[in-house]
C-alpha cells in the first residue's frame, strides 16, 4: 500500500500519464508482488472392460486390455512472471495375456517319426510348444504445452512492450510388444526365448508451422490421416535365447553333469532430426555365456569305495600249523571231540615226558615259529604283495590330488558391441527383422540386429563417421576340495582378454562410397597370477622386483620388449609353463591358481574347547594385467603391465563364546596385505604400491535381562563393542635404468583407528548409544601431509512413543 501511494504521487507530479494510466501502473505494483499457483488434476489410473463370456477372442483379447489417463493443468503468476499456463496429459493402453501351457505336441506321439524318439527313454516326454506362454503390448501418448509471459523489469507505462512469451510444446508416442516362449521342454535342448521391442516417435512437428500454432482440428486430422504415431526417433529391441540341456542318463551322467547356455542381444537405432540425413545411427550389444558343472567326486567315488571284507569266524585253530591243528583243539584222529583243548584222547602208546610237559600238549608257539621259518611265501607276499601296495599308493595319490574335488564349475562368456552412424536407410530395422526380404532402405539387416554381423549397411553421402567395436572374453574355472573335517580349500582360475577398435570412415558427396581414414585397435589381457612375496619361506622362489632387475638387459636390441618379458618372468613364482616350447607363446593366456582356505570347528579340539565356535580363514588373490595396441602392420605393442597380489586375509580367526558374564561374545582378528607393481614402458619405471592392515573387532551382547524401574521390570539389551584398525600404505618408484635396491619413496602413511562403543536398548522404545573414535595419521616416506590426530565422541538417544 505504501509503495502504491508513493508511486501514484511520483507519477502525478510528473504529469506525463493520464489518471487511467497511473491507475494501471499502480495496480501492477500489487500484481507484481503476488505469487499464485492453481493446479487441476484428473486421473484414471486403470480401467478394464470385462465382458462376461467364455469366447476366447473376447476373453483373451478384449478383457486383457487396460486403459489409463492422466491430465494436469497449472495456472500461476509471480513477481517475475505475469502469467503462466501449462498442461500435460498421458494416455496408456496395455495388453497382457497368459496362454495355456497345454498348447504343445509330443514328437514321440507322431506316427512313424515318433518311433525314433521311443528309442531314447530320456526324451520320450519331450514337448514342443507351438505358441508363446505370455504376450504383452503397450501404447502410450504424452502431450504437453507450457506458456509463460515474463514481467518487464521497469514498467512506467502501459505502452511498454512485453517480452516475447516462452512457449514450449511436445507430443511423443511409444509403442512396443513382447513375448516369452518356452519352445521345448523335457527334450535335450529345452529352449526358452524372450523378445520385446519399443519404438519412440514424435508428433511435435504437427503442432505448429513456421508462423503459428495449429488448431486442434488440424492436428488430429493429420494424425488420423496417416501419421498415427509420427516420426520414429528411437527403436530398441532385445532378444534372449536360453537353453538348459538335459544330459542323457547313460552312465548316470545326468546326475553328475549340468550345462546351461544362452545368447542375448540388444539392438538400438536412433535418428537425430537436427543432423538431417547424417543423423541415423545404430548399434548392438550381444552376450554369449555357458556354464558347466561337473560333480567330479561323485563320479569317481564308486571306484575308490573300499569293499568290506567278509566276516571271518575266529576258531581255536587260527595261528596253529595244519599238522598240529587236530591236537591243538582237542580233536582225536578218529574225529571225536572231547570238548576241551586239554582233554585229548591218546592215539598211541604213552611215553615218558619231561616233568610239566605232555606229548599230547606240545608247545604250539614253538611249533608255529618253526613252521613259519620253513614256510613258502603265499600269494600275498613277496613281489606280488609289494605290487599291490604300490597300486594302493597310486590309487590313493590319484584320488587325493586328481579326483577328490566336490565339483568343478566352468563359466565362459563373450561380450560384443558395435555402433556406427550416418546410415543411408530410413527404416528402424523392424521390417528387416520380421520380414522375408532384406533391404538396407528398411534399416540394418537381421543378422546385425542379432549381433551376428558387423555389416551395418551403406552410409549417407558427404559424412565423417566413427564406428566402434569391442569384444571381451572371460573364462572362469573353480573347484573346491575337503582336506579334513571342517577344513576346505577352494581354487579358482580366471582369464580374460578383449579388443577395442575404432574406425574413422568418410563418404563422398556423390555416390556415398566409404573409405577408411584411420583405424585404432587396442586390447587387454587379465588373468589370475601366482606371485608370492619374496620373504620368509617364499624367498626360495627368487621372484620379485630384484629378479626383474636381474633379468632386464638395457643393452638389448629392443629394451622395451626385454623389460616387458623381464617384468612378467621376474614376478612369477612358477614359470614352468613358459619353458615348455609348445606353451611358450600361450603361457600369458594360461591362468594360474588362486585359493582360499577355511577351517571351522576347531572348538572340538581340547586346546580350543573354551569357545563355542572358532574359524580360521586365509585367502590369496593375484592378477596380471596387460594393455597393448596394434600397430598398422598388425603387431601388438605392449603399453602397460601390472601385477597385483595380496592376502585378504593372510591369517584370520573368528571366535564365538556362548556364555561370558551372562552374555555372548564374538571377536575376530585379521591381518591382510596387498602389493601391486605397475610398469610404464615409456619411462622404464616400476611403481610399487603396498598396503597392510590389522583389524581387531570384539563385541559382547547381553539381551533380555530385567531391571526393575518404578516397580516395573523391563527387558533390556546391552551391547559393548570395540574395533581397532591399523593400516600402512606406501608407494615406491624403481627406475630400471638407474637401479637402487630400496627404490625412491614417493608417498606413505600409517593410519590407526580405535573405536569403543556402548549401546543400551530399553524395551525397544529407548535406545542409548555412546561412542568414542580416535584416528591418527602418521606420514611416511616422501609424504608431505602433516601428522594428525582426530578425536570424536558422541551420544545418540532415540525414544519411540506410540
Amino acid at each position: 500500500s505504501d509503495a502504491q501511494n508513493e508511486k501514484r504521487r511520483v507519477l502525478t507530479q510528473a504529469g506525463k500519464l493520464s489518471p487511467s494510466q497511473i491507475d494501471s501502473v499502480v495496480s501492477d505494483i500489487q500484481n507484481s508482488a503476488l505469487t499464485k499457483n492453481v493446479t487441476e488434476t484428473w486421473t484414471l489410473s486403470s480401467m478394464r472392460i470385462k465382458v462376461p463370456t467364455e469366447a476366447w477372442y473376447i476373453r483373451d483379447l478384449i478383457n486383457n486390455i487396460s486403459l489409463g489417463f492422466n491430465y494436469n493443468k497449472t495456472l500461476g503468476q509471480s513477481p517475475t512472471i505475469i502469467t503462466s499456463n501449462s498442461w500435460t496429459w498421458n494416455a496408456t493402453m496395455n495388453y497382457s495375456v497368459t496362454l495355456s501351457r497345454d498348447l504343445y505336441f509330443k514328437p514321440a506321439e507322431i506316427p512313424i517319426i515318433g518311433s525314433f524318439f521311443d528309442l531314447f527313454s530320456d526324451y520320450r516326454d519331450a514337448k514342443v510348444y507351438f505358441a508363446p506362454q505370455t504376450i504383452t503390448a503397450s501404447v502410450t501418448a504424452n502431450r504437453k504445452r507450457s506458456f509463460s509471459q515474463s514481467r518487464p523489469l521497469n514498467a512506467t507505462s502501459d505502452t511498454v512492450a512485453l517480452p516475447k512469451p516462452n512457449i514450449q510444446r511436445d507430443f511423443v508416442t511409444t509403442r512396443g510388444a513382447g513375448f516369452s516362449w518356452m519352445l521345448t521342454e523335457g527334450g535335450f535342448w529345452n529352449l526358452a526365448l524372450n523378445y520385446n521391442f519399443n519404438i519412440s516417435s514424435t508428433l511435435a512437428y504437427l503442432l505448429a508451422d513456421s508462423t503459428s500454432e495449429k488448431s486442434e482440428g488440424q492436428i488430429w486430422r493429420s494424425i488420423f490421416g496417416g501419421q498415427l504415431f509420427g516420426r520414429d526417433y528411437n527403436y530398441k529391441q532385445s532378444f534372449d535365447l536360453r537353453t538348459s540341456p538335459k544330459i542323457p542318463s547313460i552312465f548316470d551322467l545326468n546326475r553328475y553333469v549340468s550345462l546351461n547356455a544362452g545368447y542375448s542381444s540388444d539392438y538400438n537405432w536412433q535418428n537425430n532430426f537436427q543432423q538431417g540425413e547424417l543423423g541415423k545411427s545404430a548399434g548392438y550389444s550381444s552376450r554369449i555365456n555357458a556354464s558347466l558343472t561337473i560333480r567330479l567326486k561323485s563320479i569317481f567315488e564308486p571306484l575308490f569305495k573300499e569293499s568290506e571284507p567278509k566276516a571271518k569266524v575266529r576258531t581255536a585253530q587260527d595261528g596253529i600249523p595244519p599238522q598240529f591243528r587236530h591236537q591243538a583243539v582237542g580233536e582225536t584222529r578218529t574225529g571225536r571231540r572231547t570238548g576241551r583243548r586239554d582233554d585229548v584222547v591218546p592215539v598211541g602208546p604213552e611215553k615218558e615226558t619231561e616233568p610239566g610237559k605232555n606229548i599230547l600238549h606240545p608247545d604250539t608257539s614253538k611249533i608255529h615259529a618253526d613252521s613259519l621259518k620253513n614256510a613258502q611265501p603265499d600269494s600275498t607276499g613277496g613281489i606280488s604283495g609289494k605290487l599291490m601296495a604300490s597300486l594302493d599308493y597310486l590309487k590313493l595319490f590319484i584320488k587325493t590330488f586328481l579326483l577328490d574335488y566336490d565339483q568343478i564349475t566352468v563359466n565362459i562368456s563373450q561380450n560384443n558391441s558395435y555402433t556406427g552412424g550416418g546410415l543411408k536407410g530410413d527404416g528402424t530395422g523392424f521390417n528387416n527383422f520380421w520380414g522375408f526380404s532384406q533391404s538396407y532402405d528398411k534399416g540394418p539387416s537381421r543378422l546385425f540386429m542379432l549381433g551376428l554381423s558387423n555389416d551395418i549397411g551403406p552410409r549417407a553421402r558427404a559424412g565423417n563417421f566413427t564406428d566402434t567395436y569391442t569384444q571381451n572374453n572371460n573364462i572362469d574355472f573353480s573347484t573346491s576340495k575337503p582336506l579334513w573335517e571342517g577344513a576346505q580349500i577352494k581354487f579358482n582360475w580366471k582369464v580374460g582378454w578383449g579388443i577395442n577398435k575404432s574406425v574413422t570412415i568418410q563418404t563422398d558427396s556423390i555416390t556415398g562410397a566409404a573409405s577408411v581414414l584411420n583405424q585404432l585397435t587396442t586390447g587387454t589381457i587379465d588373468r589370475s597370477f601366482l606371485s608370492l612375496p619374496p620373504s620368509f619361506i617364499f624367498s626360495v622362489f627368487k621372484n620379485g622386483i630384484k629378479k626383474v632387475h636381474e633379468l632386464y638387459d638395457p643393452t638389448a636390441a629392443d629394451p622395451n620388449a626385454n623389460l616387458s618379458q623381464a617384468f612378467l618372468k621376474g614376478f612369477e613364482s612358477f614359470s614352468l609353463l613358459q619353458k615348455i616350447p609348445l606353451l611358450g607363446n600361450l603361457s600369458k593366456y594360461i591362468p594360474r591358481p588362486n585359493w582360499s582356505f577355511s577351517w571351522s570347528g576347531l572348538e572340538k579340539y581340547q586346546l580350543f574347547s573354551f569357545a563355542k565356535r572358532i574359524t580360521i580363514d586365509h585367502s590369496y588373490t593375484s592378477t596380471y594385467s596387460e594393455g597393448f595396441k596394434v600397430d598398422p602392420s598388425g603387431v601388438n605393442e605392449i603399453q602397460t603391465q601390472k601385477v597385483d597380489y595380496g592376502f585378504d586375509p593372510l591369517a584370520g580367526i573368528t571366535f564365538d563364546f556362548d556364555k561370558l558374564f551372562g552374555g555372548s561374545f564374538q571377536g575376530s582378528v585379521k591381518y591382510s596385505s596387498k602389493t601391486s607393481y605397475g610398469l610404464g614402458l615409456s619411462t622404464h619405471n616400476i611403481t610399487e604400491s603396498y598396503s597392510k592392515d590389522i583389524n581387531i573387532t570384539a563385541s559382547w551382547l547381553k539381551s533380555g535381562f530385567e531391571i526393575p524401574i518404578f516397580g516395573v521390570s523391563l527387558k533390556n539389551d546391552l551391547e559393548i563393542s570395540f574395533s581397532y584398525t591399523s593400516g600402512v600404505t606406501s608407494t615406491v618408484l624403481y627406475n630400471m635404468d638407474d637401479w637402487t635396491d630400496s627404490g625412491i619413496p614417493q608417498d606413505g602413511k600409517t593410519t590407526t583407528t580405535m573405536e569403543p562403543k556402548i549401546k543400551y536398548v530399553m524395551s525397544q522404545r529407548v535406545t542409548l548409544s555412546i561412542f568414542y573414535r580416535r584416528t591418527s595419521i602418521e606420514p611416511a616416506g616422501a609424504a608431505r601431509i602433516p601428522p594428525t590426530t582426530t578425536n570424536e565422541a558422541g551420544v545418540d538417544v532415540r525414544i519411540s512413543i506410540q
